[in-house]
């Protein structure tokens, strides 16, 4: 594992796969985990990268093994803050990634050829959000080196959480349990789920039995080793009622005013990954989006992961 490590001090640590051998140009994704799990839970990328000529280069947020801990001051915001310190706190949370891309971009000379795409899993869509605002609040030398490289913006299974918006009222939410057993809530995680697609039906509380929960085939020491319960507790604290118009006023500005006007290269799209049977509240994101963007000028181009 590496460290960028900014001015302000602010350290977060990664994985690199490293240059793809015999490439030439090829194409980079940066990686942005979601609850709980680390930037780990990408290693499976690795083995695929090299034929793929593929780079990849996966954080670890703050919080997160090897990166900053949130300070005091930034716990207590989180904790109990006004609106006004949260959305300085969440717009800040995008400055410090988009300035560790940008040290990335330099010092691993990333390739200017190839194309650049920062992927977000689940809740880590917050962080994207925050970056993709922080394109108004980073100086112009940082702005001009994000505007010139990356090319595409990937939600992998989306949290509706993210977005700021509330449970449906006929909804189920495991994280919502305060007594939840959390060998339980792993397999709510990661279970595959039969969701009536065609009449927007959402399984919310059974999994399938067959196959089991990715986190069931996982080694135990493979799922130890991208597991960090206690990091989540602050994550957690942004996925509740209090922080929803925050949440949502920072998703709508990113996807519906800074992609479409800001960043030029992106073409004014964003791509959504999901699963036809994975949590409900992934493919629940996909739709508010796409709600989002028939009133706007944003093109949301979803793909389907077999």
């Amino acid at each position: 594992m590496s460290s960028v490590v900014l001015d302000s001090g602010v350290t977060f640590e990664y994985k690199d796969s490293g240059v793809p051998t015999n490439s030439g140009s090829y194409d980079t994704v940066i990686t942005l985990h979601g609850l709980a799990f680390e930037s780990g839970i990408f290693a499976r990328l690795t083995p695929f990268s090299a034929g793929s000529k593929l780079r990849v280069i996966s954080l670890n947020r703050r919080g997160y093994t090897g990166s900053s801990p949130y300070t005091e001051e930034e716990v207590a915001v989180i904790q109990q803050g006004d609106d006004a310190a949260r959305g300085e706190f969440l717009v800040q949370q995008g400055i410090d990634l988009a300035r560790a891309i940008v040290k990335l971009i330099r010092t691993l000379e990333l390739s200017v050829d190839g194309s650049l795409a920062v992927l977000s899993w689940s809740l880590g869509n917050i962080w994207l959000h925050a970056l993709l605002v922080s394109i108004d609040h980073v100086e112009e030398g940082e702005r001009s080196t994000l505007e010139a490289f990356i090319s595409h913006i990937i939600f992998l299974d989306p949290a509706s959480q993210g977005l700021g918006i509330p449970d449906p009222v006929d909804s189920w939410n495991a994280y919502k349990q305060p007594d939840y057993p959390p060998i339980e809530a792993l397999k709510y995680t990661s279970g595959f789920y039969t969701h009536d697609l065609s009449a927007r039906k959402l399984e919310y509380r059974q999994w399938d039995s067959d196959p089991k929960p990715t986190t069931e085939s996982m080694q135990p020491d493979e799922l130890a080793g991208v597991l960090n319960g206690a990091a989540s507790v602050h994550d957690g604290g942004l996925a509740v009622p209090a922080f929803e118009p925050l949440l949502k006023a920072l998703a709508q500005n990113a996807l519906l005013k800074a992609v479409p006007e800001r960043w030029h290269r992106l073409q004014k799209k964003v791509h959504v990954v999901y699963g036809e049977r994975t949590l409900w509240m992934c493919i629940y994101a996909l739709w508010i989006m796409e709600d989002w963007a028939s009133s706007s000028s944003l093109d949301i181009e979803a793909h389907v992961l077999d």
